[in-house]
């Protein structure tokens, strides 16, 4: 959602992106001599083999084909299963992997090639850098490939592996025919990427223009991205593990600023948490998947003949309840759907503060963002602009209170204004944060301050960390930093699938104790002498029955009836701790308590005395 507020324009609609399809990606090799004889080809494949990894994790429906062009021989595709049909070749060019969705087998097909095919390449493939017009016959086959997919794309790519300054001689046809290919893949929508695979790469001569015109980017735009690529070619085939989501809007409301007016918004997460892929239960005979199913039943008596009966309870005969104090107060689920619904959908303008308001310490939660929306209400853009102009120019906050849906919990919210900034290893977009601050209700005193008398630090300690601070700083960037969970888990699942060896597990979070320590150098033995303590404190053992130095055996205290029924009649059952309710259940001939929570236990002591109540009342 990378929008520029201040370039809206009244007649401009391409904003709004249509979202949903595949991603399609093509990858082009020059598989010239040079290209060959330097390990460029391989290293071109391998980098093909992470992305396609990649890829697979980050949405398995997403899909990928690879030619190869500069071959004398035009050979068909590795994971060409079906060999009786008809192959029609293509001069100087080979399909290495068809257009499809990235597998397990595909994978496979490309280390393979990288093993084991690259050493007979020359034989198999062979080299040709005589034929000028191949580059353009290579970008029409991979269109063409795009477009006979079949498939709803959303993002269309070519990218093209090479270390050719020049495909072709300046001001030739092939040059003009490539200028002319470049205009019909802009028009069919497919942006080219080159990762050049020379350090001293100028793509000054041709590739300058060629992307500029394909991509409609700026030339000197296209020169860093080039440059960049060229001192770290990798960066652009980084490994991930995390699911690809699409930025849509997770809501669209208005926004209510009195007196009538109105204007609507989008929110967008800005976050989400990378969680490991789910598993599913199999059966134990033929791996089929199991679906589970959540059946509420109803235990019934029958007064008659005193036997148990079991009634499934549809969820529209479903109620909850609420206790106060030794009240029940019972809800029907439309009752408590009501109460829920305590505003509409909607953002409600309470003020505006000073930016310093607004401070670290009430933050709840990953905040999100703030965008017009123009499918509610017309012209809201210009609105939003405005707002969002002057709480910048006055270093303002607009406070609020946000309902995201129908029946969602009225949020107190911070509108903090933020201006587009890129960088390397961050995006940030021109528009509002939302910052969810607490109630009066959610803020907790810790008394801990208060109860302890914390020591003051003399000066000499205080200097001695703030050089262990200096030494140790660091520049942080959160891409820095995988969930190990996450990354392990998907490393292992990978390397079972492919048929590879597991790879040691590395936790990337854990800091360099190694270099910490030839930083510091001698401040550690500085630290040591001024933070030993005086005397070394013994942790001591509990004394068992014998001499061993075993802890004793845990007693277990029960406790009485006339102890339970008198908490009972005071509503106090739950001072009484989890094993005093277990040992009087089990007096009680009660089973399968195991795994009872708290609550779970009291209500059936609750239960058994009320049973004894009604029996002392019938006899």
């Amino acid at each position: 959602m990378n929008f520029t507020l201040d370039s809206f324009d009244d007649d401009d609609e391409a904003w709004y992106k249509s979202y949903g399809g595949r991603d399609g990606h093509v990858f082009i090799i020059d598989s010239s001599k040079n290209m060959y004889d330097d390990g460029k080809l391989e290293k071109s494949v391998g980098m093909i083999k992470q992305v396609m990894q990649n890829i697979i994790i980050k949405n398995e429906k997403n899909m990928v084909g690879v030619l190869l062009y500069n071959t004398e021989k035009s050979v068909r595709s590795l994971d060409d299963v079906n060999e009786d049909e008809k192959f029609e070749p293509i001069q100087n060019i080979s399909e290495l992997l068809k257009f499809r969705t990235v597998s397990a087998t595909s994978i496979k097909c490309i280390r393979r090639f990288k093993d084991d095919g690259l050493t007979e390449f020359p034989v198999n493939y062979g080299h040709c850098d005589t034929n000028p017009g191949c580059f353009n016959i290579v970008l029409w086959h991979a269109m063409r490939m795009i477009q006979g997919s079949g498939f709803k794309m959303n993002d269309k790519e070519i990218v093209i592996f090479t270390d050719k300054n020049i495909p072709f001689p300046n001001d030739s046809p092939e040059e003009r025919s490539a200028f002319k290919k470049a205009e019909d893949l802009r028009d069919s929508g497919i942006r080219v990427t080159l990762i050049p695979m020379s350090e001293n790469f100028g793509g000054e001569a041709f590739y300058n223009q060629f992307l500029s015109i394909v991509n409609e980017a700026e030339i000197e735009d296209v020169q860093k991205e080039i440059e960049m690529l060229c001192k770290d070619p990798d960066d652009k085939v980084k490994r991930c593990f995390k699911k690809n989501y699409s930025k849509r809007c997770n809501s669209r409301i208005k926004f209510h600023f009195g007196q009538g007016l109105d204007m609507s918004v989008g929110i967008y997460s800005m976050h989400r948490e990378a969680k490991p892929p789910k598993k599913v239960i199999l059966t134990s005979d033929d791996n089929s998947i199991v679906i589970s199913k959540r059946v509420a039943t109803q235990v019934i008596e029958v007064p008659e003949t005193g036997q148990i009966m079991e009634k499934n309870v549809l969820p529209s005969e479903e109620s909850k309840y609420q206790k106060l104090g030794d009240e029940k107060v019972v809800f029907s689920k439309r009752e408590e759907t009501q109460m829920k619904r305590i505003m509409n959908p909607g953002i409600i303008l309470l003020g505006f503060k000073p930016k310093s308001s607004l401070v670290l310490s009430a933050h709840l939660r990953g905040p999100n963002f703030l965008y017009p929306d123009e499918t509610i209400i017309k012209g809201s853009t210009k609105l939003f602009i405005a707002l969002w102009r002057k709480c910048l120019d006055m270093d303002k906050v607009a406070y609020a209170i946000l309902t995201q849906r129908e029946g969602a919990l009225p949020k107190l919210v911070a509108l903090v204004p933020q201006e587009e900034e890129t960088g390397k290893n961050f995006e940030r977009y021109s528009g509002f944060r939302i910052e969810y601050i607490p109630y009066v209700d959610s803020i907790r005193e810790l008394d801990i301050m208060n109860e302890i008398d914390f020591p003051q630090p003399i000066s000499e300690h205080v200097e001695i960390f703030k050089k262990v601070v200096r030494k140790l700083r660091f520049r942080y960037s959160p891409y820095t930093f995988h969930n190990p969970s996450v990354c392990g888990k998907y490393k292992i699942i990978e390397a079972t699938v492919l048929e590879e060896e597991h790879p040691p597990f590395v936790d990337c979070t854990l800091p360099d104790t190694d270099l910490q320590d030839e930083r510091l150098g001698e401040l550690i033995g500085k630290f040591n002498e001024l933070f030993e303590p005086d005397e070394e404190t013994k942790v001591q053992k509990r004394k068992g029955s014998d001499t061993s130095g075993a802890p004793a055996p845990k007693v277990q205290k029960t406790v009485n009836f006339s102890q339970i029924q008198n908490a009972y009649n005071n509503g106090s059952l739950e001072s009484f701790t989890v094993d005093n309710l277990k040992s009087f259940l089990v007096e009680k001939g009660k089973t399968g308590l195991s795994k009872l929570k708290k609550a779970d236990l009291i209500k059936m002591v609750e239960e058994i005395m009320e049973d004894d109540l009604l029996s002392s009342v019938n006899v």
